[in-house]
């Protein structure tokens, strides 16, 4: 059985694998031969995912930048960024989600955009935590209320 934490290791290595170290061979320890690409913009099944890695491969400044890594059960989700790749100028924020099955990946959903000023993105805006007004109306209490900030 394989633990959360190698879970997330696992999909954090490929990535890298694949877009910093340019290892086309990543597909073959990593993925299941039944691999299924839920992501419509991405080739499907395995021989479609090895086909995106050699793509990846052949762009020199191809690299990934990994923010954060959220594991529920045998599925992954990594919010990441990618940046120097052939068919995508500039950099791209993305999430993957993949689902493991007996070591390997077998499913993957993804989305991508390109990357903008924060202002562009207010679902993203970090939220800071405040009282409410004194002068607002009283209401019952439901706890803390938040508010966006404009920048991060």
């Amino acid at each position: 059985m394989t633990t959360s934490d190698e879970l997330g290791a696992s999909a954090r290595q490929v990535m890298i694998d694949i877009f910093r170290n340019k290892d086309v061979e990543a597909v073959d320890r990593n993925f299941g031969r039944s691999f299924v690409q839920r992501d419509p913009s991405l080739p499907d099944g395995f021989t479609g995912m090895k086909s995106y890695a050699a793509e990846i491969a052949s762009s020199p400044a191809a690299d990934i930048t990994i923010y954060r890594t959220l594991v529920d059960g045998d599925s992954v989700l990594l919010n990441s960024r990618y940046e120097g790749l052939k068919n995508a100028p500039g950099r791209t924020i993305a999430m993957d989600l993949f689902r493991f099955a007996d070591g390997k990946i077998v499913e993957h959903w993804g989305g991508q955009e390109p990357e903008g000023p924060i202002a562009t993105f207010p679902a993203i805006r970090k939220w800071t935590v405040r009282q409410p007004s004194r002068t607002a109306k009283r209401r019952k209490p439901t706890g803390l209320s938040f508010r966006p900030t404009e920048r991060l």
